[in-house]
């Protein structure tokens, strides 16, 4: 469906609200989502887009894009083919990716900009070495 459909919960029931849906390309075959602490940034991993992209949002605002999308050849080739899972350090710093074909991890430093959110690769590791 290439969106990320994104609700609010009642604190006092529990209850969900549909609120807004985000829509991009980048988000065709979307495995997992993973949320930063402050509730700031969020981070999906597409297995056919062979990418993971991020979206923001601004204390007390809705989710909104531009949707940032790093694929397979930004990340420097051969590290997010069929990217399956990703998870964001306490921090928020970092996220890491896991692709299932490159067998490969891929960590990412997460680099704060006024409007909206940059990734840039640190470093892979592999059971290959690389």
């Amino acid at each position: 469906s290439q969106s990320i459909a994104i609700f609010n919960r009642n604190q006092d029931n529990g209850a969900l609200t549909f609120s807004n849906a985000i829509f991009d390309s980048g988000l065709n075959g979307m495995f997992q989502i993973a949320i930063d602490p402050e509730g700031r940034q969020a981070f999906a991993v597409t297995g056919y887009g062979d990418s993971v992209a991020s979206i923001h949002r601004a204390p007390g605002e809705a989710w909104a894009g531009p949707v940032v999308i790093v694929d397979d050849d930004l990340a420097g080739g051969n590290r997010l083919h069929i990217a399956v899972s990703v998870a964001v350090s306490a921090d928020g710093r970092h996220i890491y990716v896991a692709a299932s074909q490159d067998n490969v991890v891929t960590a990412f430093s997460v680099l704060l900009f006024r409007d909206g959110v940059e990734l840039g690769t640190t470093e892979a590791w592999s059971s290959q070495g690389r």
